[in-house]
This record gives C-alpha cells, sequence and structure tokens, in this order.
C-alpha cells in the first residue's frame, strides 16, 4: 500500500481505516510506519465496516472528489489494485 500510495499521491488521497480495537490499530500502525491517513472505527465490524457493506478485508472504496462512490471492492493485490485506480481516475 505505501508504493501505491506514494505512486498515486498526486491524484488520490488514501485513508486508512481500522476495525481492530485502539490497542490493536495504534500498535500494527506504528509497526507498519503507515505515511497515510489512518483512522480507527471504535464501532470496529459494526460501524463502516457494516455502512458500507464490507465482506473482507482489506476493503476499498473509490470516491471523486464530490464525494460520489464509483468502486467498491476487497482484498489486496498490488497490481489489480493499480489498475482499479488507473480505471476510476481519469
Amino acid at each position: 500500500m505505501e508504493i501505491l500510495s506514494d505512486m498515486w499521491k498526486e491524484k488520490v488521497t488514501f485513508i486508512g481505516i481500522n476495525i481492530d480495537d485502539e490497542k490493536s490499530w495504534k500498535e500494527f500502525s506504528q509497526r507498519k510506519n503507515i505515511k497515510w491517513i489512518d483512522l480507527n472505527d471504535p464501532k470496529g465490524a459494526f460501524g463502516l465496516y457494516i455502512r458500507y457493506k464490507a465482506n473482507g478485508t482489506p476493503f476499498y472504496v473509490l470516491v471523486t472528489p464530490d464525494g460520489k462512490i464509483t468502486d467498491i471492492w476487497y482484498g489486496y493485490n498490488k497490481d489489480s489494485l493499480s489498475e482499479r485506480l488507473k480505471q476510476g481516475i481519469k
């Protein structure tokens, strides 16, 4: 994710929302040295995860600057994530 965040920093704002408990979230963020916006949902899997009908992690929502959701998907594969960003950002 760090590589993609650096690659797309001019066109994309990456925001990570963790659903673990606060202690685990902070430890993970420090261990991974996360450089993008990194938040925690105190409602865990019953907050935004449910609201956006997530069915796996990591879970991605591509939102335009005017707030329109253009794509939702889950699972991490650097190549497919990069391809989805290319298709979603024109």
